[in-house]
């Protein structure tokens, strides 16, 4: 491969994929010296439409036109710089992100489970789950995201002073989902957490809890009705006041707590250095993503996985559990280099 001078991180308009994409530059760029750079992309297509714009790509090896870039996709003025790697992740801006690379010459590394996008077409694959067959992938064993240790030190120093001032003896983080295609929570799945967080409460734990989009209103309010204020040393109500508290939370907490259906937040945990536990309901589907992400994670000490009917009798394993928890994963940017380079090779051989 060519001298690394810029990534470009393509903004399809998901926060979610955006933190992937940026987390994975971010470390690229730390250790490759390369300069980092955004583009915003936003599909314009309907959904029926979307397959034409697949078949499309599919045809077209030198990427399409600009002129049906921009009938399909709502694009700055200015073009796109260039740069050797563009990374991506989502299937809105991924036939963007494709068409650019091919006309481009440039790398196209792809963030996340790419199914059921043709992977084929990029690089290199990030996944948090292995891809067989495809010479550029490499199983993450975990969701990308740009928190760090290094990323967030210093954002929770209020809060534990707050904690400081609580009488707890521990200070916890709490993140709360909602309903997923694979989790589905109960009204007793709920109430079993209020109880656990009063009771843990009165032992010395002390909270640090925000709900999320995905938390339902009802939900919500039970849950902000029925947790005592005395064990709160700070709470974000999602549907009440929004705010972005995750990095701060992470920095300050000693263990972290997140519903088992947020995948995101169970990723920054971990990449965050602090020992998670990802809290289940009574009912929950198979998923191999899932399983891709938690099973690697439980297997290298950073996570356990605990029911909310059990949660309220962990006092005593989570602290053997903060003793043991192995800390911050290794970085992925080193083998992702690597895996640029042999794509290269590869290239070169055929050419």
């Amino acid at each position: 491969m060519t001298e690394l001078r810029r990534i470009l991180v393509i903004d399809e308009g998901s926060p979610g994929h955006l933190v992937q994409s940026r987390g994975l530059a971010r470390e690229l760029a730390a250790q490759s010296g390369a300069a980092l750079a955004e583009y915003p992309v936003r599909l314009k297509l309907r959904g029926v439409f979307r397959p034409f714009l697949r078949a499309a790509c599919g045809l077209a090896r030198r990427g399409l036109p600009e002129r049906l870039l921009r009938l399909a996709y709502r694009l700055p003025e200015a073009p796109p710089p260039p740069a050797e790697v563009i990374v991506s992740s989502g299937g809105r801006g991924f036939y963007y992100a494709v068409s650019l690379a091919r006309r481009s010459g440039a790398k196209l590394i792809y963030c996340g489970d790419p199914a059921p996008l043709p992977a084929r077409w990029c690089d290199v694959v990030v996944s948090p789950q292995p891809l067989p067959g495809h010479p550029g992938a490499l199983g993450s064993g975990m969701l990308l995201t740009e928190i760090s240790p290094q990323r967030i030190a210093g954002q929770g120093d209020a809060l534990r002073q707050r904690f400081a001032q609580s009488g707890g003896s521990l200070l916890v983080a709490l993140l709360i989902g909602g309903d997923s295609r694979s989790h589905r929570y109960t009204a007793a799945d709920w109430q079993a957490l209020v109880d656990a967080v009063n009771l843990l409460g009165g032992q010395g734990w002390r909270w640090l809890v925000s709900t999320s989009r995905r938390t339902p209103p009802a939900v919500e309010a039970r849950l902000r009705a029925g947790i005592r204020a005395d064990w709160l040393v700070q709470a974000v109500w999602w549907h009440a006041a929004p705010a972005r508290v995750v990095q701060p939370y992470l920095d300050a907490a000693t263990l972290v707590l997140v519903t088992q259906d947020s995948l995101s937040m169970l990723s920054e945990a971990v990449a965050a250095g602090k020992p998670a536990l990802a809290l289940a309901p009574r009912q929950v589907l198979p998923s191999p993503v899932i399983e891709s992400v938690l099973a690697p994670a439980a297997a290298a000490g950073h996570l356990r996985r605990v029911a909310l009917t059990e949660l309220a009798d962990y006092r005593y394993a989570a602290a053997q559990f903060i003793r043991q928890t192995a800390g911050h994963p290794a970085g992925l940017a080193s083998r992702v280099l690597a895996l640029l380079g042999e794509t290269a090779l590869r290239k070169g051989n055929t050419s």
